[in-house]
């Protein structure tokens, strides 16, 4: 099934361009259709098993992506969104590619002025785990590792904390060997799980990836977790959250036991066995005050606030 989109201006004027959404060889439906940028229309439609995003050019309805990400028959999405840039230049993608061997997940940076695709990373059984654009668009941080324990380093991508500069596309590492990372509101700062023992140890550093302090255990194992299953707006696979100034991070481990670190160094054990059970399909979730004084910890069908020191 299709629908017509077109393009006018407020005279009502039709710049001739003419796109058809959905697609016409299955009943999809376009989930959503809206201006990416000034010169460019997306559109997303979804199926039973995968979507499909559509790029075009708003003025000439020429279309200039079509990248298909999978999702499972529970209706979980596997893949990332596009991340943009903030000045719209760029775009980091992920993608689903069908093999022979099966489907393997790629990643692209998109120059949204020139149109033209790039290759970031196509290696199986490798994470790509987005965190952020700078503020100036000159880096896209993201954590990359293995899917698993049984798969082999890749040479030409390490694992751990990276920096990409889109204009050379070269990575730079700032934390090697980080699994998981989130960095704090003003990006000066980075909470990392690295591994160590069989087990995820919760350290703490600046942004160019010098080492503040290295704390305890937060996990019993080493989880290989996709991007969907980590905290929701965290990227770590433990509640955790940054402070409105960006100062302190709580976290919590596996045992249920809370800590308040910050910037310094110093950490405060606040609770002990809360009682959280990470394997819970409803991870606790932590929320700052404005004033960065309390915290609101909420859980099942339970809620905490906590005085911070």
């Amino acid at each position: 099934m299709l629908w017509n989109l077109f393009v006018v201006d407020m005279n009502g004027q039709n710049y001739n361009t003419h796109i058809e959404l959905g697609m016409d060889r299955v009943q999809w439906y376009p989930e959503f259709v809206h201006w990416l940028t000034d010169e460019i229309i997306e559109d997303f439609v979804a199926g039973s098993q995968y979507t499909i995003r559509y790029l075009y050019d708003a003025y000439t309805g020429q279309q200039f992506v079509e990248l298909e990400t999978g999702i499972s028959f529970e209706g979980v999405r596997y893949g990332q969104s596009g991340w943009m840039s903030p000045d719209d230049n760029w775009m980091i993608l992920e993608r689903t590619d069908y093999r022979e061997n099966g489907p393997q997940t790629v990643f692209h940076l998109l120059n949204l002025k020139n149109k033209t695709f790039y290759l970031l990373s196509d290696t199986p059984n490798l994470v790509l785990d987005f965190l952020a654009w700078s503020e100036e668009s000159t880096y896209f941080y993201t954590i990359t590792r293995p899917a698993d324990s049984t798969t082999s380093p890749d040479s030409t991508l390490p694992s751990g904390l990276l920096a990409l500069d889109p204009t050379t596309r070269q990575f730079t590492p700032l934390i090697p060997g980080a699994m998981y990372a989130t960095l704090n509101p003003q990006q000066t700062h980075v909470f990392a799980l690295l591994p160590e023992n069989d087990h995820l140890t919760a350290a703490l550093y600046t942004l160019s990836g010098d080492l503040l302090a290295t704390f305890q255990p937060v996990t019993d194992a080493v989880p290989y977790l996709s991007p969907e299953a980590l905290t929701p707006g965290e990227g770590l696979p433990i509640p955790a959250a940054w402070s409105n100034d960006g100062t302190r991070i709580v976290f919590s481990d596996v045992w249920g036991d809370l800590w308040l670190a910050d910037t310094s160094g110093a950490v405060t054990q606040l609770a002990d066995n809360l009682g959280f059970d990470p394997a819970y399909p409803l991870q606790p979730r932590f929320s700052w005050s404005p004033d960065d004084s309390h915290l609101l910890i909420a859980f099942d069908e339970r809620a905490w606030v906590i005085t911070l020191p």
